[in-house]
């Protein structure tokens, strides 16, 4: 069903963070993948665009080997009508609101402290991610996406944006 020059957000509804998830399990299971930088994470729109960028000499045969056919044959030569896709998930009923400044904090500290395997309390408000932390980009959305499913209020954070949430006491100033 998925065809390598879909639009990933437009066409298919893969949102920033989902697509950063989606980049991050690639690099998961293939850690010589080089990192994806924030601002080059809009301009990969396409799986195509993303398997290129991912090994510039090839094209991902799997991507562009998307079925003529919008069906499936089975057994007798038929095709049958391909799988719909799954529903998206209903917003819930009574999402906790955020919390303010110092529970916002904390809560940041924790899901770094769990994403990362620092002990919460040797986290400090203002170190920096990357440079004390060693969080790459990729780390930094898993942590930001995990704070969104926690708190599925919070707003969207653009791709732009990331680069820009350096700390714990950014982000949750940010969300708080």
């Amino acid at each position: 069903m998925l065809e390598a020059d879909m639009d990933l957000e437009g066409e298919l509804g893969v949102d920033s963070i989902k697509q950063v998830e989606i980049l991050s399990a690639l690099r998961e299971q293939m850690p010589n993948l080089p990192e994806v930088a924030p601002e080059q994470i809009a301009e990969l729109r396409t799986i195509r665009k993303i398997a290129d960028f991912l090994d510039p000499g090839t094209t991902s045969p799997a991507a562009s080997a998307a079925p003529a056919t919008n069906g499936v044959a089975n057994g007798n030569g038929a095709h049958t009508a391909p799988a719909a896709a799954a529903p998206a998930p209903a917003p819930a009923a009574s999402a906790p609101a955020a919390p303010a400044g110092d529970d916002m904090a904390e809560l940041v500290r924790n899901l770094i402290a769990e994403k990362t395997g620092y002990p919460p309390e040797m986290l400090e408000d203002d170190m920096d991610l990357e440079g004390e932390l060693g969080v790459d980009s990729i780390k930094q959305v898993e942590i930001l996406s995990a704070l969104r499913e926690q708190m599925p209020n919070l707003p969207e954070v653009e791709p732009e944006q990331i680069a820009e949430l350096r700390s714990i006491r950014k982000i949750a100033n940010f969300f708080g």
